[in-house]
């Protein structure tokens, strides 16, 4: 993960009803205000830093671009927002096998169970801290997660 550019991340939570969150991100000392949409992107923080994804969303917004249809796919699969079978590792790989794409079976192909486990886990959790940010709070992260937001498993 070390070749990847690091990216600061500044989550700050919509302090009334009516006003919006707000992400800003930091690259080599350069800040700006990212299109972040704070409920759907942050699974992919977690699922893109596990599955070393480098071209997926955040990995695009580290590098000032945007547009990730194969990241989307995954993460989506991953977060099974729609409770389309069960929330494992066989529950992931089958809703990746009926998409029906080379890239995304040649990609899962190279993540273990346990990784996609873990993957699981962290779009939950970072779900949950998001949730635990108080109105006008903030949540700093960074691009990609560190492996001790996984509980110290490398990705």
């Amino acid at each position: 993960m070390s070749s990847r550019p690091v990216m600061e991340v500044t989550l700050v939570k919509a302090a009334r009803s009516g006003d919006r969150d707000r992400a800003y991100l930091t690259v080599g000392g350069v800040t700006r205000r990212g299109p972040v949409h704070v409920v759907h992107d942050l699974p992919h923080l977690v699922v893109e830093s596990l599955f070393a994804i480098t071209d997926g969303l955040w990995g695009e917004l580290a590098a000032g671009s945007h547009g990730h249809r194969r990241a989307k796919t995954i993460t989506n699969c991953v977060a099974n927002r729609w409770g389309d079978g069960p929330d494992t590792p066989a529950g992931v790989r089958d809703r990746v096998a009926r998409e029906n794409d080379q890239s995304l079976d040649a990609l899962l192909a190279r993540i273990d169970d346990q990784t996609i486990a873990s993957a699981i886990r962290g779009v939950r959790d970072l779900e949950q801290r998001w949730m635990a940010v108080p109105p006008g709070g903030t949540l700093r992260l960074s691009w990609p997660l560190a492996p001790d937001f996984f509980g110290g498993q490398a990705p």
